[in-house]
């Protein structure tokens, strides 16, 4: 069941409130032509003007100990739906762990929030691109593709059918995660270059080399590179290019 609003602060605070209130069940959708106060990682936050963006929540089981990485999973699922929109066209990258990008810049993000009793698949996608998002160094489905079906009703149909296998596997995320992980190893942003990244209270400075069957971050530093051996990052809050 698709819950649709016309404007909320946030699709995770409302998806809150519906499964609080028995009101929504694991499944159904949260969607806002307009948020006003989304939030992404950290305390970032993800505005979305009506008409612009898909925002939405899917509301699916809890995550359970031991599963791949939910948020490479809905990236990777994502991605490859939105790459074949146009066979054409270069694929979306991902950025670890919950960003997709297109050419150097981002067109979605993915946030999740897991409790005992349900997880909360937050994502936010460009849809039509404006002036705000060349400010923000940002792009739009809309700038990717010239189909004229590249509207938000039917990205948000599209988003529905690529998470579908999370509802069907969610026991067992295992069986979709290695085509997933195989999708990232060959699309995963920065991949061979270096990066500045924030790791805890941390800040790392290395080169990527792809990530783990475990889906942590595999950075090659100048200590491992001396111990033939690569840095596993499990958390990152910023991760940025090194240029000159």
């Amino acid at each position: 069941m698709i819950h649709e609003f016309a404007r909320l602060d946030s699709t995770q605070t409302k998806a809150k409130e519906l499964i609080e209130s028995k009101s929504a069940a694991i499944g159904d959708v949260v969607w806002a032509h307009e948020q006003l106060a989304g939030r992404g990682r950290g305390n970032h936050q993800w505005h979305a003007q009506a008409g612009s963006s898909l925002t939405c929540t899917f509301i699916a089981p809890s995550i359970s100990h031991g599963q791949p990485p939910l948020s490479l999973v809905v990236g990777a699922l994502l991605a490859q739906a939105f790459s074949q929109l146009d066979t054409n066209t270069e694929s979306i990258k991902i950025k670890w762990p919950n960003d997709l990008y297109y050419q150097g810049k981002k067109l979605g993000g993915i946030l999740i929030e897991n409790t005992q009793n349900y997880s909360l698949i937050g994502i936010g996608i460009n849809i039509k691109y404006t002036e705000s998002l060349e400010h923000l160094e940002a792009t739009a489905l809309d700038k990717v593709y010239t189909s004229p079906l590249i509207n938000i009703s039917s990205i948000l149909e599209e988003v529905t059918q690529a998470l579908s296998p999370i509802l069907t596997n969610f026991d067992n995320l295992s069986t979709i995660w290695k085509p997933c992980h195989t999708y990232i190893e060959s699309n995963q942003l920065y991949l061979n270059q270096l990066v500045m990244l924030n790791s805890g209270n941390e800040q790392i400075q290395g080169v990527i080399k792809g990530i783990n069957e475990q889906g942590a971050l595999l950075v090659a530093t100048k200590n491992t590179e001396q111990e033939k051996g690569l840095r596993t990052i499990i958390q990152a809050s910023m991760i940025r290019p090194v240029t000159g």
